[in-house]
């Protein structure tokens, strides 16, 4: 029984991890005390050493019996360590032979006991201690200070022998005891975290799988109820319907907040840049918004800044969901008095804006002491004062945690009992001059108005087809799409929706996912490939309950041409229509709906067959990327503490500016995988194929990044050009051409392997301490060039970058022999003289026409490019260094 309650209690975690080692290590030595004894009367050992180890053994039992009984092992650890360290080594010692016995060995356990068992401050000083001893024991000895008694030479080495076999049986018990601990806790640990990772997939099921379910009959609540508001009824009627339709929003809109703490939480929430109209955007954010006011009698300002850009780039869903939770608590929270929206700008760089978005309220403001848990979730400050209002508490967090991931802010000033401004900061790119202008806001409230009220065109020509095995939802489909003359046919099934397929040609196809049998992905495919089939070339559109970015690069990634998320109304369905179809189908009613279904086209997705997208390293010039609808993703450059975006944020004029600074750390790095991720899935709404062509793997790891985010697509193809700066450029410009020629993503890809090697670049370089700095460049050399003036020329061809030679003498006759050494080394014959780029990083003008004089002297180029190097490429290259690039015949 005992022995069971000792082993139970060495494998009881709940207990000290050294309480039981020091349990097991009392019990292991008890037992080695008493072979110890019984092995030195069998050997003959003295009397006096015996005696010694005999009371040990005796006080140390004692000692740890009743610690265990009275709770106080860790007192016991530091007695039995110090009675060990002063009392019982130093006399076993000197009475079993000194340095000529078994105790040397025994002192070696002394100090793993120490090292293992103690902790903290007793634990230094006892090892301390110990050692001192140690060192005493053997002085005393060698210099006879206190006589030893003496082993004959027998005992010498049965002492020793059978001490060392004790000692390295108990050293190989107790480190495996501690190995047997150690993997346990890690198997717990493990067990633990597979349990958490399990709770957390089954929480974010159950919300994807609520929020799926949820969706389906407030689908049809709200479908209906449009179609209630459509007709000509009472206004009592009307009044109800409205009623119905605000609330099946709200519940909508709990649904949404509790489905995105969910992603949040767990880390799935995507963030996906699209161009949007930002009158588009701030019409339907004002029309949720105005109608919540009017009911409350709150006077409701927008103040829309003119010079705002009218196109952005952004995650226009996000954006709106931040303004509408902040808009929203803020008519909430306001009792009397008015609400006021103010939008403007704050211009950052060339093609990036920080959108400025402030909300003042004359509500019940905030308490100083409740800012801290402002943006907390599920936590609603001031809960006496708010208990009546509805709400999850979960809208301020929602939006901070979406503001981080878009790398915007939100600040709070508030009065308590006077009133709160918010204030969001959000970066966005916009993508082009064209401005908002003077937006009337009021007149976007009366379309929006209309657009519910009643159709916007009719197309009597156009079939569709509806598959969904939610009978209701097909009805409610229909009845939303009754008065626009198209015939709608519905199944409930993917085996009827091919069988429907086979003998009618369908124009667009509205495709459910979630059904029993074949699901909507499926059929989809089954679709496109059916022998025979009349719609292998429809359009198919996702319309599901399944809510999330993740669920929408789903279906682009499978090949939908679209996506609507249930509940839809009938105006959605209306754009959806308009964006999918031919305009020849489609006879608007009357000029306001034209004008709008004009809008809609002229801001239509085109989507390329082959996209050629790249980093920001490839320097070229901003129209060539414009008008070629060349996609960039930018690198990451690090100037001492901050992040900047190479071309967006930040500049090689900025770059240069920090380096003149004394102790400036700057290095650029590749975008991460998950960047290329959110990049490739961007682009995907706006192509068929993606071909990426990145910098040389031998010098940076956006290559190896790009291709392993290609592997969750299977139509983004990544190729190692073996260049960098404009020769990666070229690459760029070679495969936009052969894609305008219709090649494939094969050809394209073989031609620009093939001409990895032909593609030169010599780049001088003025100081190479920099490229010290980022590790390409031996110090020695650094200091040598730097003594003599020397100029390293670096070669990059076929993806590899070398010194290729080094030129001594002053900046102008350097620039001279460059020019001249690398277009004499690069035969008329053999030179393919279309285009060559003079890259620099930060050259003047007068420099930069003598270059470009030196090159139309030795040889003709139709076009002459001078291109400042990217921010990034600057970083590694440094101030005062140009580059030819050019390509061979």
């Amino acid at each position: 029984m005992r022995i069971k309650k000792i082993r139970d209690y060495l494998a009881n975690a709940s207990y000290d991890i050294q309480d039981r080692l020091f349990i097991l290590l009392s019990l292991i030595a008890m037992i080695s005390m008493i072979c110890a004894i019984v092995g030195g009367m069998a050997i003959g050992e003295n009397w006096q050493g015996l005696v010694f180890t005999f009371v040990g053994l005796l006080t140390f039992a004692l000692i740890v019996y009743l610690a265990y009984r009275f709770d106080r092992l860790r007192l016991a650890e530091v007695i039995i360590a110090m009675l060990t360290t002063f009392v019982v080594m130093p006399m076993v010692f000197f009475t079993s032979g000194g340095i000529y016995g078994g105790t040397p060995i025994w002192f070696m356990l002394s100090i793993l006991y120490i090292g293992m068992i103690l902790r903290g401050r007793a634990r230094a000083i006892l090892l301390v201690c110990q050692i001192l001893v140690i060192s005493a024991c053997y002085y005393c000895e060698y210099f006879h200070i206190i006589e030893v008694i003496p082993h004959t030479e027998d005992m010498v080495f049965l002492d020793s022998f059978t001490t060392l076999i004790i000692v390295s049986c108990m050293m190989l018990l107790l480190v495996s005891f501690q190995t047997y601990l150690y993997r346990l806790e890690n198997k717990r640990s493990e067990e633990r975290r597979e349990e958490i990772d399990a709770m957390s997939k089954a929480q974010s099921r159950f919300f994807s799988n609520m929020s799926h379910e949820i969706r389906t009959p407030v689908n049809t609540i709200i479908g209906l109820n449009e179609m209630i508001l459509r007709e000509d009824t009472t206004r009592e009627v009307a009044e109800d319907a409205a009623i119905i339709q605000s609330s099946s929003r709200m519940l909508l809109n709990l649904i949404n907040d509790i489905l995105d703490m969910s992603k949040l939480q767990s880390g799935k929430m995507d963030i996906n840049p699209v161009v949007y109209n930002i009158g588009n955007m701030l019409s339907e954010i004002v029309n949720m918004i105005w109608g919540r006011a009017k009911e409350k009698g709150l006077e409701f300002n927008i103040d829309v800044d003119p010079e705002v850009p009218a196109r952005l780039v952004g995650d226009e869903v996000r954006i709106e969901q931040i303004l509408l939770n902040i808009l929203t608590n803020a008519v909430k929270y306001t009792n009397s008095g008015s609400v006021s929206f103010f939008i403007g700008t704050k211009i950052t760089e060339k093609q990036d804006v920080t959108m400025v978005y402030r909300v003042t309220d004359t509500g019940m403001g905030i308490r100083k002491e409740s800012m801290p848990y402002l943006f907390s979730a599920f936590r609603r400050i001031d809960e006496q004062q708010t208990r009546l209002i509805e709400g999850t508490g979960l809208g301020l967090s929602i939006t901070k945690e979406l503001l981080d991931l878009m790398g915007g802010e939100i600040r709070v000033n508030s009065i308590y009992t006077e009133g709160s401004t918010f204030t969001v900061e959000i970066p966005q790119g916009f993508v082009d001059d064209e401005k908002v202008g003077a937006l009337d806001l009021q007149s976007y409230q009366g379309n929006a108005q209309k657009r519910l009220l009643g159709q916007s065109f009719e197309a009597p020509d156009v079939k569709v087809l509806v598959v969904d095995d939610n009978s209701t939802n097909l009805m409610v489909v229909k009845k939303l799409l009754g008065d626009t003359g198209i015939r709608v046919d519905t199944v409930q099934s993917g085996v009827q929706a091919l069988q429907m397929t086979l003998g009618t040609e369908y124009h667009l196809i509205f495709m459910d996912h979630l059904m029993p049998g074949m699901d909507g992905i499926t059929c989809m495919h089954r679709i496109r490939e059916q022998a025979g089939g009349l719609c292998r070339d429809a359009k198919i559109v996702a319309l599901t309950a399944n809510a999330g970015t993740e669920n929408q690069n789903l279906y682009m990634r499978e090949g939908f041409d679209g996506y609507l998320l249930k509940p839809v109304s009938g105006y959605q369905l209306e754009e959806e229509i308009i964006r999918q179809l031919p305009g020849g189908l489609i006879r608007f009613n009357g000029a306001e709906a034209s004008g709008r279904s004009d809008s809609m086209k002229a801001h239509r997705i085109r989507r390329f067959p082959i996209l050629i997208t790249t980093d920001s390293v490839c320097d070229l010039p901003e129209e060539e990327i414009s008008k070629n609808d060349i996609a960039i993703i930018p690198y990451h450059v690090y100037i001492n503490e901050g992040d900047f975006y190479d071309g967006t944020e930040t500049h090689s004029r900025g770059v240069l500016a920090f380096m003149e600074e004394k102790g400036a750390r700057i290095r650029s790095e590749s975008p991460s995988k998950e960047e290329y991720e959110q990049f490739f899935a961007g682009q995907l709404k706006n192509a068929i194929n993606i071909i990426h062509i990145s910098m040389s793997a031998a010098i940076s790891e956006g290559y190896k990044r790009a291709l392993a985010a290609s592997e969750t697509f299977d139509n983004v193809t990544v190729i190692d050009c073996g260049s960098i700066s404009s020769g990666l450029g070229m690459h760029v410009m070679k495969a936009r051409d052969l894609a305008r020629e219709g090649k494939s993503v094969e050809q394209i890809r073989d031609e620009l392997v093939k001409s990895r090697e032909n593609i030169c670049a010599g780049f001088i370089v003025e100081d190479p301490s920099h490229l010290e700095e980022t590790g390409s460049f031996p110090a020695f050399f650094t200091r040598l060039s730097q003594i003599f003036y020397l100029h390293p020329v670096l070669e990059i061809k076929g993806g590899r970058i070398r010194v290729r030679r080094v030129y001594l003498g002053n900046r102008e006759r350097v620039i001279k022999n460059h020019v001249q050494r690398m277009l004499r080394n690069s035969p008329t014959s053999r030179v393919n003289t279309g285009c060559l780029f003079i890259t620099h990083t930060g050259l003047d003008s007068e420099e930069l026409t003598q270059i470009k004089a030196l090159v139309e002297k030795k040889m003709t180029f139709d076009r002459i490019i001078i291109q400042r190097a990217g921010a990034a490429v600057t970083t590694e290259l440094g101030p005062g260094c140009f580059g030819l690039i050019f390509e061979m015949g």
